[in-house]
């Protein structure tokens, strides 16, 4: 069974959707609910690392072992420093992770005097080669959003060969009685040169261009994204 949180439910599709099954777990209050639905799936391959240096590390080891990308979760709060050592050799490593946090409502922008909360307006340049804070869904477009920005982020992390941090807000959490996941679209990214050997091919069958052709939904870095 599954929890009402929509958030932590279009996540674990969308992993899925993309073939993201290894996650290193690390303790903490923020992103439990997120951790607990996972468990709730036999699909995902949980390793429990308490330090969370260390889960950085063995990130890395299972993603290059792998040749897949791996996910890692932890709270916003200092805990997720820890991660920057191994998340900067996998930036110079072109390692693809994904650093999952949970945040508070607004902790984003809270007093950095708060005990535990930091600023994480900023990051170092060699740390992430993307990174998005996702919205709270509370209406159909910011399922889209919320959609299209996980899905652009997993992206990178394929394209670019490197981490990506996912910022998810973790301000409802609701009874863990659903017994599937939220239905949702996976996205893939092709490069601008791959559409137009798309257009050459397909250009004598109208039929086919305008599908495709309908199907672009976001323009990015010279890189488009389409629903498939």
């Amino acid at each position: 069974m599954f929890s009402q949180n929509k958030e932590f439910l279009i996540l674990l599709n969308l992993f899925k959707h993309h073939n993201i099954c290894e996650f290193i777990v690390s303790p903490g209050a923020t992103h439990s609910w997120f951790v607990a639905n996972l468990q709730q799936d036999n699909y995902f391959n949980l390793h429990s690392a308490i330090d969370e240096r260390s889960a950085a590390y063995i990130a890395c080891g299972i993603s290059e072992t792998k040749l897949e990308p791996v996910a890692l979760t932890c709270t916003s709060a200092t805990s997720s420093r820890n991660y920057l050592p191994a998340i900067t050799e996998a930036y110079y490593r072109k390692i693809p992770l994904l650093v999952i946090t949970c945040m508070r409502d607004n902790e984003y922008f809270e007093n950095t005097l708060t005990p535990q909360r930091i600023d994480r307006s900023e990051q170092q340049v060699d740390t992430f080669v993307s990174r998005v804070t996702l919205p709270e869904i509370t209406n159909g477009y910011k399922e889209f959003l919320f959609n299209l920005m996980v899905n652009s982020a997993i992206n990178d992390a394929i394209s670019k060969k490197g981490p990506v941090l996912i910022q998810v807000p973790a301000t409802t959490y609701g009874d863990f009685n659903l017994n599937s996941l939220t239905t949702c679209s996976k996205i893939n990214t092709i490069s601008n040169d791959t559409l137009l050997k798309s257009y050459d091919k397909f250009k004598n069958n109208e039929l086919e261009y305008n599908f495709l052709y309908k199907s672009v939904a976001y323009i990015k870095d010279k890189k488009i994204t389409i629903f498939i």
